[in-house]
């Protein structure tokens, strides 16, 4: 199994569930969770922290399904936790210039904008890499 390469002395969690155990118990003192896991399991973990009063920044996207970022972000509302999402493609130069053009009004009050990413190359070690990826219960579709 690969490890984490940490400094000494820095717990590493196996599961959520452990953490949120060590968070329970008193012997964790954290203020917020990063969720990077897959994203099935982004509203089961990003709840479980909001309960605990942990504010969230999670991976996108929030689930798998509509009904899942929904309840994510109701319970974060009324939790009165922070809650963010990552999205790691809005910086890029090309995606800030569309950004630009939309706010500058140049074409008019814009209804409708698709945008077809075609040269993205994932090999097939990168699916292997992972039983959930590549399905419709994974990576979504697969209703909620």
């Amino acid at each position: 199994m690969l490890r984490p390469a940490l400094e000494k002395g820095i717990t590493v969690y196996q599961s959520a569930d452990a953490l949120f155990e060590a968070v329970d118990g008193g012997s964790l003192k954290i203020d917020a969770v990063i969720i990077t896991t897959p994203h099935i399991s982004h509203e089961q973990i990003a709840l479980e922290a909001f309960k605990r009063g942990l504010h969230v920044l999670c991976y996108k996207p929030a689930g798998v399904c509509s009904a899942q970022a929904r309840r994510m972000n109701d319970t974060a509302q009324a939790s009165g936790c922070i809650y963010g999402m990552i999205f790691n493609q809005r910086a890029l130069a090309v995606n800030q210039k569309i950004h630009e053009i939309m706010q500058s009004g140049r074409y008019g009050s814009l209804r409708r904008l698709i945008w077809t990413v075609t040269d993205w190359y994932r090999p097939e070690k990168y699916y292997q890499s992972g039983s959930w990826l590549a399905t419709w219960k994974g990576e979504g579709g697969g209703g909620c």
